[in-house]
């Protein structure tokens, strides 16, 4: 019983060093309970493989319901034309003038070269209000 209540403090004392919790000098433990150290390799989803973040200039586009985009779908809210250079086609892209909504990179455009964006827009009136500015952007490629 006793070895087992000095196994269970050992661990409990792991884990809070282990999370940062308390910091503790190396002869702390004793020799009943000793310690293996491994090390840990973190792979991320290739979802998560490169985030960067980025100033670019914004306009706005809206279309007819007939227009595809570069990838071939229909244009609608959250679709934004890039230059597949700077951005590649298919990536997920955060525009922090609008934080709770996900665009993804599916066109392309004849004026959009370098750190430029098209955000696709439901009407003319809201892509005419929007207009053109400089935005920050994160990319998830």
């Amino acid at each position: 019983m006793r070895s087992q209540i000095k196994i269970i403090r050992a661990l409990s004392v792991i884990f809070f060093v282990f999370t940062g919790v308390i910091s503790t000098p190396a002869n702390f433990f004793h020799k009943e309970a000793e310690i293996e150290t491994t090390s840990v390799e973190l792979r991320l989803p290739k979802s998560f493989s490169r985030l960067l973040e980025k100033e670019v200039l914004a306009t706005a586009y809206s279309s007819h319901k007939q227009a595809k985009t570069a990838v071939g779908v229909t244009p609608k809210w959250g679709i934004i034309a890039v230059d597949p250079k700077v951005i590649p086609l298919g990536s997920t892209v955060t525009i922090f003038d609008f934080p709770q909504k996900k665009f993804i990179a599916l066109d392309t455009g004849k004026k959009i070269k370098g750190n430029r964006i098209d955000i696709w827009f439901p009407s003319f009136a809201l892509a005419k209000n929007f207009g053109k500015r400089k935005i920050k952007i994160l990319i998830q490629e």
